[in-house]
C-alpha cells in the first residue's frame, strides 16, 4: 500500500510510544480523526488517507490496535521486534501470555490490517479461530492453555506459511528470512527434521526477495 510507505522509518520504540499516546487519548479501542492528528502528528490529508484504508465503511473511528499492528508490520523493525509489538498489543491483562481468545483477536486484527492495506475483502472470524487453533496445536501450551512470548516468536519465525505471507507483502527483510534454530537463552530448541534442506531454507521467499532487490539496481 503506497500510502503506508511513509511509516517505514518508524522504530519499535516509537511505535510503543504511539501505543501509550493512544491509551491516554481514548479509553476505547476506537479513535477518531482529530485524535489521530494529535497522536501521529501528521497532516489532516494524511489522516484522511489512513481512514480511507482502515475505515472503508466510514464509521468515523478506526481500531487503534489494528492500526498499530499495521504500522509495526510496515516498520523497519525486525520480525522478532514486530512479533513483540503485536504480542504486547493483545496481551490485554499484561501477564506475558496469550490466551486462545487473545490469540484469535490478534490473528483477526493482523489479517484485517494486511487485507486493508492490500485493499482486499476482510477476513472472517472463523478463519482467525482456525488459525489460532493451529497455533495452539503446534505449540506446547502451559496448563492454563496460554502461549508465552518465546513460544509465539518460535512459531512465527519457523512457520513457512507466515514467512511466505510476509514476504509476499514485502514486510520482512533478507535477515528475517534466516532460519530460526532457537535461542537457548530464551528456552527455545531447534527443530529436528530429517529433511534438513527443507527445514533450513525458505527458498521461494528468499529467491523472490533477492530478485526484487536485484531489480532495484538495474
Amino acid at each position: 500500500c503506497e500510502e503506508m510507505r511513509r511509516y517505514y522509518d518508524f522504530s519499535k520504540g516509537y511505535i510503543l510510544k504511539l501505543k501509550e499516546r493512544f491509551e491516554l487519548a481514548s479509553e476505547e479501542y476506537g479513535i477518531n480523526k482529530t485524535e489521530l492528528v494529535t497522536i501521529l502528528k501528521i497532516k489532516e490529508h494524511e489522516v484522511d488517507q489512513l481512514f480511507a484504508i482502515f475505515d472503508p465503511e466510514n464509521r468515523g473511528r478506526i481500531d487503534f490496535c489494528e492500526l498499530l499492528c499495521a504500522l509495526s508490520l510496515v516498520s523497519q523493525a525486525s520480525i522478532i521486534e514486530k512479533a513483540e509489538i503485536i504480542f504486547g498489543l493483545y496481551d490485554f491483562d499484561g501477564n506475558k501470555f496469550l490466551s486462545r481468545e487473545e490469540l484469535v483477536i490478534m490473528i483477526f486484527s493482523t489479517l484485517s490490517a494486511l487485507q486493508h492495506m492490500s485493499k482486499k475483502p476482510q477476513p472472517k472470524i472463523e478463519e482467525a479461530e482456525r488459525r489460532a487453533q493451529e497455533v495452539m496445536n503446534s505449540l506446547e501450551v502451559n496448563t492454563e492453555k496460554k502461549i508465552s512470548f518465546p513460544g509465539f516468536v518460535s512459531f512465527v519465525t519457523k512457520s513457512k506459511e507466515i514467512m511466505q505471507l510476509l514476504s509476499d507483502y514485502s514486510l520482512i527483510t533478507k535477515d528475517d528470512l534466516r532460519p530460526n534454530f532457537g535461542r537457548p537463552s530464551a528456552g527455545e530448541l531447534p527443530d529436528c527434521d530429517s529433511d534438513l534442506e527443507q527445514e533450513v531454507m525458505y527458498k521461494g521467499a528468499v529467491n523472490k526477495f533477492v530478485e526484487e532487490e536485484f531489480d532495484d539496481y538495474i
